[in-house]
């Protein structure tokens, strides 16, 4: 829940009021857990509920998409991203668009993984111990108390995309 809260909180600090959540066109068990955190949490801030939109592959069809969000929805100015892949993609749509990042559009992902310190520009986004959480959710799935285990808070690793 926290780590959700995370990027709408980030992107509130820095002044984005109209917030949008770049999602997945696959359900996953937290798809809908996750956007939940992030809806509390921006209604917890004070922000419009977030628009929600899919972020498609491949190249020119998630361009398209942007495209097509963007002018229905001038007036969002920071796009959350379920993880880091679609956030990727969300900063080649934007790029192909001629829309600049941070300054027309701001973009924070989740996950942290490699390719996004690697992106132009860098990409802002969640960590998380993915590790820990795994291990605690095997053992919860196998019945065994998850003992001392419990994952660190995430973070912010703050780049120059948000």
């Amino acid at each position: 829940a926290a780590n959700a809260a995370l990027q709408i909180r980030y992107l509130a600090e820095r002044g984005h009021t109209r917030i949008a959540m770049g999602m997945t066109d696959r359900e996953y068990p937290l798809t809908g857990v996750r956007l939940g955190f992030a809806q509390e949490a921006a209604r917890r801030l004070g922000l419009p509920p977030l628009e929600r939109f899919v972020v498609p592959r491949p190249r020119q069809a998630g361009t398209a998409a942007v495209e097509t969000f963007l002018a229905a929805h001038s007036d969002v100015t920071a796009l959350a991203a379920f993880d880091d892949d679609i956030a990727l993609r969300a900063l080649t749509a934007l790029r192909d668009l001629g829309l600049r990042v941070p300054e027309d559009v701001a973009v924070i992902g989740f996950d942290e993984t490699e390719y996004g310190s690697l992106s132009t520009p860098a990409l802002t986004t969640v960590h998380i111990d993915a590790e820990i959480l795994g291990r605690i959710a095997a053992r919860n799935a196998l019945g065994i108390d998850p003992g001392a285990l419990s994952p660190p808070p995430g973070r912010i690793v703050a780049r120059a995309s948000a």
